[in-house]
């Protein structure tokens, strides 16, 4: 199947026995997360490296916070809430963003049960 036309479910596979490989596929998942044309798969590349939790891919989560298709950014955001404390500034630093859209992802991943929108 080619790359630009995979299923979501084929990426989900990937993502999740990528993060099952653990350490040795953070790298490789780095590069799909920054160069990956699919947004499935920079989306499953984000879920697989919150899973695996290597402080190496903090600031390539980061960076895709502001990717331009919402479900990369929201599993970056989530990605970042898993890996933990060192992604606290980053997080906060989001809640200060000038668009409302990245804010609110903010929010709800600092309080994932509430309907907060931020403003």
């Amino acid at each position: 199947m080619n790359e630009r036309h995979s299923s979501g479910a084929d990426d989900l596979a990937a993502g999740k026995a990528l993060a099952k490989i653990g350490t040795p596929a953070v790298d490789p998942l780095i590069a799909a997360l920054r160069d990956g044309p699919n947004p499935n798969g920079r989306q499953f590349a984000a879920y697989a490296l919150g899973e695996i939790k290597d402080l190496r891919a903090v600031e390539p989560l980061i960076a895709a916070m502001n990717d331009p298709n919402a479900h990369v950014q929201f599993e970056a955001f989530y990605a970042l809430v898993k890996i933990g404390t060192p992604t606290v500034e980053p997080l906060i630093a989001a809640l200060k963003d000038k668009d409302d859209r990245v804010r609110t992802r903010a929010g709800r991943r600092c309080w994932p049960k509430s309907k907060i929108r931020v403003w």
